[in-house]
């Protein structure tokens, strides 16, 4: 095999995320620390990136969601729009923010049961959303233990429904799990707790 560098992003990387929908090839998207967002075709053999996101603040998180059409970009800024959603590949993007205070945003992590509940880290902990398809989400703080501690990012372990479990970083504070809703839009699930009786998270498998 061959490397094959990136070149020609208009600022620095802050974000990448590869997308699991192909399989024969990879899609990259690419968050910049000016704002941008690129989307790169067939990674494995090609650097030619195409804009298409240019936003305030340092791109933090990248995600897609069900299909590589919904994308999630939050970003790290005071006094800007921090989550930004995309339905048709970044053709056009929608604010996410509601009412969540003014705070940067580290990460987010879409329930992929259920399109209306999102969570994303933060400076002040985790916050969730069960509206968030909603023009202006209610967004409220989804923390048991973990108090104000920022959350650096997120990881969905397990493929099936039985074990939907969520694992957030934080910085100084160490590990926290929760799990997802399959499909309750009225009680979120994803509240975190750094217990874990049944001992499926460790330090080893956390990297």
């Amino acid at each position: 095999p061959s490397d094959n560098y990136i070149t020609g992003l208009p600022n620095s990387p802050s974000a990448f995320h590869i997308s699991t929908h192909t399989s024969t090839s990879t899609t990259l998207l690419v968050g910049t620390d000016h704002g941008e967002v690129l989307l790169i075709r067939d990674a494995n053999s090609s650097n030619s990136a195409s804009q298409i996101g240019n936003f305030i603040g340092s791109v933090s998180n990248l995600k897609f969601g069900s299909t590589e059409q919904e994308i999630y970009v939050t970003l790290y800024n005071y006094g800007v729009v921090n989550i930004k959603y995309s339905s048709d590949g970044g053709a056009n993007w929608d604010d996410k923010d509601g009412n969540l205070p003014d705070i940067p945003v580290l990460a987010i992590q879409p329930n992929p049961y259920n399109s209306n509940e999102v969570i994303v880290g933060t400076d002040l902990g985790v916050w969730k959303t069960i509206n968030f398809n909603a023009g202006t989400p209610t967004w409220t703080q989804s923390n048991n233990g973990m108090t104000d501690v920022r959350v650096n990012d997120f990881v969905i372990r397990g493929t099936n429904l039985a074990n939907n479990r969520v694992v957030a970083s934080t910085y100084g504070r160490g590990i926290f799990k929760g799990s997802f809703n399959l499909g309750d839009d009225t009680s979120p699930t994803v509240t975190l707790t750094n217990t874990d009786s049944d001992n499926v998270i460790n330090v080893s498998q956390v990297v």
